[in-house]
């Protein structure tokens, strides 16, 4: 996940705001992880869904899968809120990162 990422990297991080990177450019490189993680995940479950389905209505007739450009476009909305949304969440940990204390440890 993001903030298992987030939390891993919280060295890294605090290396970074040590050399004089701001708080907000952090924010921006967890925020486009969050975004690249979001948008291939919804790419993967959209690739599986165009592969399985025909599986799935052979083996299942009653089992009907119709998928409109419309539905696409609301999930692809849905995906990229839910991982700006996911960005935030350890954005506040790195604000609270001292970088005097990543070169104590």
């Amino acid at each position: 996940t993001i903030y298992t990422a987030t939390v891993e990297k919280s060295r890294e991080y605090g290396i970074l705001k040590a050399e004089g990177f701001t708080n907000a450019f952090l924010y921006r490189v967890v925020l486009e992880q969050s975004l690249v993680t979001s948008v291939l995940g919804f790419f993967i479950g959209a690739g599986a869904i165009v592969l399985v389905a025909p599986f799935a209505q052979d083996l299942v007739p009653q089992f009907v899968v119709f998928v409109r450009w419309q539905d696409l476009l609301g999930i692809t909305g849905a995906t990229i809120l839910m991982g700006i949304i996911a960005a935030f969440i350890p954005v506040r940990r790195i604000a609270q990162i001292d970088p005097v204390t990543v070169f104590k440890g």
